[in-house]
């Protein structure tokens, strides 16, 4: 028998939880466990868990953005007695999940984004207006630095993918048109700059195959005449050192 059956809400969207707290009893064998079942065109389980301080049994249900799809779900409860037995007491109560759209903000501190038209969450890359995002395979959107194959990318604190300049504490990097962050020889506007394969940018001297160039403080290659430490040198129009 099935009594007192509280349900936190009625309405719900997706990424929140849902909790039913009912009085679970067998007057033949005993209650041996209990399932929270949420159901449309398929089935939704969450166990109950009996609190020994009120007596009461009770269950959570989170609804997971991208894998339950918009509507109403009956809410049930099956029962397992000791002698093995299954009842499905008569509940008459329906939940609402709504669809979500836009950006979704979660347990302070994840985003979801879910499409304006279809409300599918957004998974991988994914452009709104002008601006690229990424999000993982649970729809979380990244910030910071993120590797995607064997390319490195930037995100910044609002997830948007950075490109151009990028400082962070001394360190300069520079991040191409398309995000990737750029490494080796890259031309910026009318000058060369080196990244080193963690994406530095580098000033000094550098020897690259058998020839030596000079990057400026500004990691500018030096071309012509160039003052150092007090000498001077010549770069030809390729930056090697003559």
């Amino acid at each position: 028998m099935v009594e007192n059956i509280i349900i936190s809400r009625q309405e719900i969207s997706a990424g929140e939880s849902l909790k039913v707290t009912a009085k679970i009893s067998d007057n033949l064998s005993g209650v041996a466990s209990a399932t929270l079942m949420l159901c449309d065109e398929n089935c939704y389980q969450a166990p109950f868990y009996h609190n020994s301080g009120t007596g009461l049994w009770e269950a959570t249900f989170t609804f997971y953005p991208g894998v339950m799809d918009e509507g109403t779900y009956k809410v049930d409860i099956q029962v397992y007695d000791y002698a093995g037995n299954l009842t499905y007491p008569k509940i008459d109560q329906v939940v609402k999940l709504k669809r979500l759209t836009g950006w979704v903000w979660r347990d302070g501190k994840w985003w979801f984004y879910f499409d304006p038209n279809t409300g599918e969450l957004k998974t991988g890359w994914y452009k709104v207006g002008t601006v690229w995002y990424y999000s993982n395979l649970t729809g979380v959107m990244q910030t910071g630095w993120m590797k995607d194959g064997a390319t490195w990318y930037y995100l910044n604190s609002s997830g948007a993918m950075q490109t151009g300049w990028l400082k962070q504490g001394t360190t300069w990097y520079y991040l191409k048109p398309s995000g990737s962050m750029a490494t080796g020889w890259q031309k910026v506007g009318t000058s060369w700059y080196y990244f080193a394969s963690s994406g530095a940018m580098y000033t000094g001297w550098l020897k690259s195959g058998v020839n030596w160039y000079y990057l400026k403080s500004s990691g500018a290659m030096a071309t012509g005449w160039e003052t150092i430490a007090g000498k001077r040198y010549y770069f030809d129009g390729n930056g090697v050192w003559r």
